[in-house]
């Protein structure tokens, strides 16, 4: 849903909950990573709500707090601080204009106090304001003045259309109440306070973040050459000896395929601890802190692509990691190698190593790193909270005609090919699959079919062998919670239909379905769709009528009674 839609979550705790009070920082690291925004009590999940709903899209959250008074703007800029939130800079041009047409208005730097400007001054100020380009969002705080109720400067404000970009507060008891209504019913983020506005600002700032990670899905590492198949038989016979934790040599061996020296680092080396365990809920998670610092570990969850091991070691040091920009990137690049290990070796049960990295970036570990094995891993779906890129999916298809294809898993980063595909279908092509003449293709529309959750969804793109930047082709299958049924759908675009390429699509979907215990996969077809049909009823579907739509039918095939007619070459 987040992928679609801003989703907010309040973390509780039940009273029997062993451990410190709060949030489990894990759980926290889970609905980052899955593109939620975590409210830390109920007023400000309301507030929240309201700051996805009303404000637009804050590009750097950079806020200009605006008041009627000294005393209205040291609420805001405090509450500003308090949350760090980036107070935006006036261009020379804003503040020269400002001067002459709300010339009551004084600049203080993080804030403008308007003082006593009457209603025609003040619009002038926000309409300046507004306009800037290093505004991106402002901060009106109105103070109650003797015999001057709220409510006309909240008709003006909202009659001025700010593109959404005022945020609202009005101080007072009796007076702020009507202002408050009157806020909400002409669709102006007011809030009760500076600090629940701020609050909310941040809200909508972490969702910008949050969609970052969740849009991250971490390719095969070309760099990490690891001979995963002869690790794993080595950590099962040592497991299944009674080993449970790899003794020195056997720990550097293990981290050397990996990239990572098993040797003493330097006293110049940059140090961070790194901790592999399992939660309770969320299967294997990775830790790391930099302890001289002495802050709390940042998490995340294997597998780990660039971006996100940056986010962790910025929130493990806050920002403040010693040593070169090349150590950074090398233990960022460290942790992208250990999550791979964890996502490799099901056996790998426990880890806590200190890895270094030189001023040149080589990376080291000391002799003391614990490693420690089971000859009893769980399945991947209970150790991973994140299902890695199914890099498995591809190979390489022959079919009629002697072309070749390349089918592989769909990447967020496919999303402009995937609209150059869509742009290029004719009319009738973009009916049949999509039973709707569309004119244009979204940006959000493409990201939901990029974005896709492993565990439950998958997506197949198709690019003839001789022009990999280009698709000829897609294929989807989407199950229920439950995997009682899943929903497929194929596109083959004009220009490679007729050499066997849907029937291909369609029982690579089928043989996923049955290989992960999904009973029935059925669609729903246009009845004049008959080359879809012919092609359903070849593979064994059977077409029944459709109970919502008499334009359309079902068809649907137990898993079970099916038998794949083609295999791919390797």
């Amino acid at each position: 849903a987040a992928r679609v839609k801003p989703v907010l979550v309040l973390q509780t705790r039940r009273a029997v909950d062993d451990g410190p009070l709060g949030p489990d920082p894990v759980r926290s690291a889970a609905f980052a990573r899955a593109g939620l925004v975590e409210c830390e009590n109920l007023g400000g999940l309301f507030d929240g709500l309201a700051a996805m709903e009303l404000l637009p899209t804050i590009g750097s959250h950079r806020v200009v707090v605006v008041g009627n008074g000294a005393g209205a703007c040291a609420l805001g800029t405090d509450a500003m601080f308090r949350h760090a939130i980036e107070p935006a800079r006036l261009s020379s041009e804003s503040r020269e204009a400002l001067t002459a047409k709300a010339p009551q208005a004084v600049d203080l730097g993080v804030a403008i106090d308007i003082g006593r400007s009457d209603l025609g001054d003040t619009l002038n100020a926000l309409d300046h304001i507004c306009r800037d380009e290093n505004v991106d969002a402002v901060l009106f705080i109105h103070s109650p003045i003797a015999g001057q109720p709220h409510e006309p400067m909240v008709k003006a404000i909202a009659d001025a259309e700010f593109s959404h970009r005022v945020m609202t507060v009005w101080l007072g008891l009796h007076t702020a109440l009507p202002a408050r209504a009157a806020s909400a019913q002409a669709r102006l983020a007011t809030f009760v306070s500076a600090d629940d506005a701020m609050r909310a600002v941040r809200y909508r700032a972490r969702y910008q973040f949050t969609r970052e990670l969740l849009t991250a899905t971490p390719p095969p590492d070309p760099t990490v050459t690891a001979d995963v198949d002869s690790l794993r038989e080595r950590l099962g016979m040592l497991a299944n000896s009674g080993v449970e934790w790899l003794s020195s040599d056997e720990a550097s061996h293990l981290l050397s395929a990996y990239g990572i020296a098993g040797e003493t680092p330097a006293e110049t080396a940059v140090r961070v601890r790194v901790r592999v365990y399992r939660h309770a809920e969320l299967g294997m998670v990775m830790s790391v802190r930099d302890e001289a610092l002495g802050i709390e570990p940042a998490y995340g969850f294997a597998p780990l692509d660039a971006l996100l091991a940056r986010r962790m070691l910025e929130g493990a040091s806050a920002g403040r990691l010693r040593g070169t920009r090349a150590a950074f990137e090398a233990l960022a690049q460290a942790l992208v190698r250990l999550g791979k290990m964890v996502v490799d070796l099901p056996q790998l049960s426990g880890l806590d190593i200190r890895v270094a990295a030189g001023p040149r970036g080589r990376l080291q570990a000391p002799a003391d790193s614990l490693i420690e094995i089971t000859g009893k891993p769980a399945p991947a779906r209970d150790r991973l909270a994140m299902s890695p890129y199914p890099a498995r999916m591809r190979h390489v298809v022959s079919l009629r005609g002697d072309s070749r294809y390349i089918v592989r898993a769909i990447r967020p980063s496919d999303e402009p090919l995937v609209l150059d595909l869509l742009e290029s279908l004719s009319p009738e092509e973009i009916r049949l699959r999509f039973f709707n003449f569309i004119r244009h293709f979204s940006h959000d529309m493409a990201a939901r079919i990029t974005q896709v959750d492993y565990d439950r969804e998958v997506s197949l793109v198709v690019s003839p062998y001789d022009r990999p930047e280009a698709l000829a082709g897609m294929g989807t299958l989407i199950a229920d919670p439950d995997n009682m049924e899943a929903e497929f759908a194929i596109l083959v675009h004009r220009d490679h239909t007729g050499v066997g390429l849907g029937r291909h699509l369609l029982d690579c979907l089928l043989r996923q379905a049955s290989a992960r215990g999904t009973e029935i996969v059925y669609g729903d077809v246009l009845a004049q769709n008959r080359p879809m049909l012919q092609l359903a009823r070849s593979l064994g579907f059977k077409v029944k009528r459709s109970l919502d739509d008499a334009s359309s039918v079902r068809v649907e095939i137990p898993t079970r009674n099916y038998t794949s007619p083609t295999q791919a070459d390797s």
